[in-house]
């Protein structure tokens, strides 16, 4: 008969004192290196959900608010197709003003002759806003760097996108990155509302966000949420021969997800890291007090202030005990003594 499954969710409060000498003992572990396979190209999908409403932005909204067609290219983080303070190129300045990709597209090209970019990337339009809409695509490490933009439709010549945006770190390819969406002027007319008309801005002026008019709320237009599609996950971690499985994700103040990798130290605790085996991060406890006190103990302690979720499942009854620590917040001990009840 298989246990019936029950999740509960810790809350983690400041304890008062960090666990003494957790730091030392961390970095003294010994632990054998970890091979990290990182494929030289990785596949990702990248959703486009547009929040931008009468609701969200309500100055002026326009009738029949919508986003072009999604027009980029990966390519070599040197390049830049566009950026704030600089001056918008011809297609940037096509896709801001009338929504056309061809222009952009061209310019795509003209980099991957010069050995600068990789592939054109193009995907479908929202109509109306709110929406959303996926594109799929392959990424190389030549090439790690994403240029993703779409017009604010209509508008004199705004639009929202990403520039230069890397899909690794030092651990290698990123499983999540998501990007809040705020509005940027292409500087080349000088329209004030969603309806101006064509008004051109002689001599252009740079990209820049946009801090006047009605998209100045201070809410974000929507997300990019880029998640890579052709990797598994690390497994769980194995404590008390096998019985207890320790999941650990993580969160960046950037909006980079992703599971980290455990190593056992003993039968009952291991260590995690989140972007390379030589920077450890985690250390997890699960202790057997059952007969003393009727419980399995859960104890926690960590290095880092990166976004925490931690998860222990008890594979005899199917119970969940789950632990979250916010990102930009140094981690906070763990020092659980009633975790899970079922002995031994």
């Amino acid at each position: 008969m298989t246990p019936q499954r029950a999740i509960t969710q810790d809350t983690q409060q400041p304890l008062g004192r960090r666990l003494a000498g957790i730091a030392a003992f961390i970095t003294a572990v010994l632990v054998a290196p970890l091979a990290s396979a990182q494929s030289s190209t990785a596949h990702y999908t990248v959703r486009f959900d547009a929040t931008w409403s009468a609701a969200s932005h309500p100055a002026e909204f326009p009738p029949g608010p919508h986003f072009s067609a999604l027009i980029g290219a990966t390519h070599k983080p040197e390049l830049r197709m566009w950026d704030t303070g600089t001056l918008a190129s011809h297609g940037i300045r096509m896709m801001a003003e009338e929504g056309r990709t061809r222009p952009l597209a061209n310019e795509a090209e003209t980099a991957i002759a010069a050995g600068m970019a990789d592939q054109v990337l193009q995907g479908g339009g929202i109509f109306p806003s709110p929406g959303n809409v996926e594109l799929s695509f392959e990424i190389s490490e030549d090439f790690p760097t994403v240029t993703l933009v779409t017009m604010v439709a209509p508008s004199p010549d705004w639009f929202v996108g990403v520039s230069g945006l890397s899909l690794r770190d030092a651990g290698g390819w990123v499983d999540q990155k998501i990007v809040q969406l705020l509005a940027y002027d292409a500087g080349t007319d000088s329209g004030t509302t969603f309806l101006s008309p064509n008004l051109a801005t002689v001599p252009p002026v740079p990209v820049r966000q946009i801090q006047t008019g009605p998209l100045t709320s201070g809410s974000y237009l929507g997300t990019f949420t880029f998640t890579r599609t052709d990797s598994d996950p690390p497994p769980a971690l194995a404590l008390q021969d096998g019985r207890f499985l320790v999941r650990v994700a993580w969160e960046k103040t950037d909006g980079t997800r992703g599971v980290a990798t455990g190593s056992a130290l003993t039968d009952d605790s291991g260590v995690f890291w989140f972007f390379q085996p030589s920077n450890l991060e985690l250390l997890i406890k699960v202790l057997d007090a059952c007969s003393t006190f009727d419980h399995y103990w859960v104890f926690a302690a960590g290095l880092t202030n990166v976004g925490v979720e931690i998860e222990v499942e008890d594979t005899a009854t199917g119970t969940i005990r789950r632990w979250e620590n916010p990102v930009g917040q140094v981690f906070e001990p763990i020092q659980s003594t009633t975790a899970f009840s079922a002995c031994p």
